[in-house]
């Protein structure tokens, strides 16, 4: 009797550590250099630094090229992501049409897939970010 109660309780604990990790995997919470994003280079993408910010558990960070960023972000069950309160600074730079498109679409993604070192971020209509976490060596 002892030993089925010891066996219940290792189970239940490792199922809900289990469910705890498939819910929001702490790898998420890193710096993610963006390396794919429509039709603009990974060259690109790298030279002018784009990046986003997931180190806060609410509020994320980023920039891509030029203007500071912010936003409120949210995880959930089944790797759904929102973000929303967007925020930036207004410095006078070049034409960025990096930013323009990010400010204009990061709203829109809302699922995300962690694939070890990859950070995948989605819409319904299968528009896709690709980032590399900036730690990986």
């Amino acid at each position: 009797m002892t030993k089925r109660v010891l066996l219940g309780f290792f189970c239940s604990i490792l199922i809900s550590c289990k469910t705890k990790m498939e819910e929001t995997p702490q790898n998420i919470h890193r710096k993610w250099m963006l390396v794919k994003f429509e039709d603009f280079s990974k060259e690109i993408l790298m030279e002018k630094e784009c990046y986003l910010n997931l180190t806060d558990e609410k509020n994320a960070s980023a920039k891509m090229g030029c203007n500071n960023l912010g936003f409120i972000y949210k995880l959930e069950r089944n790797y759904i992501i929102s973000f929303s309160q967007a925020r930036f600074t207004r410095m006078f730079c070049e034409e960025n049409e990096i930013e323009k498109k990010f400010l204009n679409s990061v709203e829109l993604f809302d699922s995300y897939k962690i694939e070890g070192h990859k950070l995948y971020l989605k819409t319904k209509l299968n528009k896709e970010l690709v980032f590399v976490a900036e730690d990986w060596d």
